[in-house]
């Protein structure tokens, strides 16, 4: 391939970062391309570790575009423990995965975070990856996350829960399994809503019904 041709060139620095500080491993992750993940690899096993200005590494590049067979790859063979590095907002692999509504990437990673109690995890405004599943409307990953006991009453950016962001996508499954699982429906954000005001501002006249 192309990368092989340049990777013969004995001046080329593999650890040359551009203006975002991103790497040709890191490009090569979110564009899920594992050939050549693998030829860089060989080359220069350290390069995992790297990460960009926003503190991503090579693996939260994969996780954030969903490309499932990347990141277990660099679990499972290169040895890249998904729940070390949190990126400049302080999430995780899980919670960025969860964000992208990247199921597949999730099934990848949950088991480590939830073996390790870190499930529950919250990034630097209080959001968990459950509350990032639910803002992202994503209600599979919202159903997996329940399964492995995920805290559905946490309260992140402005005061609001699981329950809350299901109620302002306008999602009434998936506000239906959090209300299953102990979702709270009477708290209220910072703005003093509860989630019947926040379905009630966004129009959705099927979770009002729900929440009624």
């Amino acid at each position: 391939t192309l990368v092989d041709l340049l990777l013969k060139q004995a001046s080329l620095d593999l650890h040359a970062k551009d203006g975002n500080g991103m790497t040709a491993l890191m490009y090569a992750a979110g564009a899920g391309s594992l050939r050549n993940i693998q030829t860089l690899l060989g080359v220069d096993s350290d390069a995992p570790r790297s990460v960009d200005k926003h503190l991503f590494d090579a693996l939260m590049h994969a996780c954030e575009r969903g490309h499932d067979h990347v990141a277990r790859y660099f679990i499972d063979t290169v040895g890249v423990d998904c729940a070390a590095n949190r990126d400049f907002k302080n999430r995780t692999s899980l919670m960025i995965a969860c964000a992208g509504s990247a199921d597949a990437t999730v099934d990848v990673l949950l088991p480590i975070f939830a073996a390790r109690g870190l499930v529950n995890s919250t990034d630097r405004y209080g959001d968990s990856a459950l509350m990032h599943a639910a803002r992202a409307d994503a209600s599979d990953i919202v159903g997996q996350l329940l399964a492995v006991n995920a805290a559905v009453n946490t309260t992140g950016m402005r005061g609001f829960t699981a329950v809350m962001l299901a109620a302002r996508v306008g999602n009434v499954d998936m506000l239906t399994a959090l209300m299953d699982a102990g979702g709270m429906t009477e708290t209220a954000n910072e703005d003093g809503m509860t989630a019947l005001m926040v379905a009630a501002s966004e129009g959705h006249d099927v979770v009002v019904d729900a929440l009624m």
